[in-house]
């Protein structure tokens, strides 16, 4: 059996477990405002080539994209019967493209 104490240095598994949980909502607090979104350019470059016109790129869209989607960004634009609609635009990484959503 393994003996956690050795590497705990001193530690409770619980305080350990705190500092970790602090981690990643100082960096989840951090990155949010950092970015995630598409830029400006991506995101009205994807809507033109799409047909939108008087675009108007928001803030991050939270639980907007799939899991396969690293950013996403809220926009309102007209189509191409004049009707304002809003949706969200999501790309990948490298490999997967851009995808609008409404």
């Amino acid at each position: 059996m393994i003996n956690f104490k050795e590497y705990l240095n001193g530690f409770t598994l619980v305080e350990v477990l705190i500092v970790i949980l602090i981690l990643a909502i100082l960096s989840i607090a951090i990155s949010g405002p950092l970015g995630y979104g598409v830029s400006q350019e991506k995101t009205i470059s994807t809507l033109t080539s799409a047909g939108f016109t008087d675009i108007k790129p928001g803030e991050y869209s939270w639980f907007s994209c799939s899991r396969g989607d690293y950013y996403q960004t809220a926009f309102t634009a007209k189509n191409q019967l004049g009707a304002t609609i809003s949706g969200t635009v999501c790309c990948g990484l490298v490999f997967k493209g851009c995808t609008i959503r409404f």
